[in-house]
């Protein structure tokens, strides 16, 4: 195996128990902007893509 597919397996498993308390908590979102796909980006993720010295 390599530490991309335990990366990716981790996080699946992560956001599979999250996903259940954040349901057993009733802590749902609704959808920022209606009909429109949103993405939130951190700052490692921009810094990640060079983004900031375009």
């Amino acid at each position: 195996m390599t530490k991309l597919t335990i990366n990716s397996q981790l996080v699946t498993e992560i956001t599979s128990l999250l996903s259940a308390i954040i349901r057993h908590l009733n802590a749902t979102l609704t959808d920022f902007l209606t009909s429109y796909r949103v993405k939130i980006l951190d700052g490692n993720a921009i810094a990640s893509k060079n983004l900031c010295n375009r």
